[in-house]
């Protein structure tokens, strides 16, 4: 047999020895990234009630990765909601005053 024969087909180009290195066996094909809007899509439909198993084999991710979108959208959503509205208390630049700040000292 001739020792310069591979297994590899003829013409390959040779930095395409691990182009499917990270595909599942039998997956749909490689991993690829999902935009802002399709996780949040994917986290809402975790809100409404869809089992956390569907929603990852449907969007073909894990449960594990998943459950993360859903804690840092849950993080993100209490921390909106600990920002203050402006209610005319605040100056220019958005500095929450205290009323007690504009009285004299002896009325304190």
């Amino acid at each position: 047999m001739d020792q310069n024969r591979s297994d590899k087909p003829e013409g390959a180009p040779a930095c395409a020895q691990n182009a499917d290195a990270g595909a599942p066996s039998g997956g749909a094909g490689p991993e690829r990234r999902f935009s802002t809007q399709r996780k949040l899509a994917a986290v809402t439909r975790l809100l409404r009630g869809e089992p956390l198993e569907t929603v990852a084999r449907e969007l073909n991710v894990t449960v594990a990765r998943l459950s993360e979108w859903r804690d840092r959208a849950l993080v993100a959503a209490e921390a909106a909601m600990k920002q203050r509205e402006r209610d005319g208390h605040e100056d220019a630049t958005g500095t929450r005053r205290s009323c007690s700040a504009s009285r004299p000292s002896s009325a304190r």
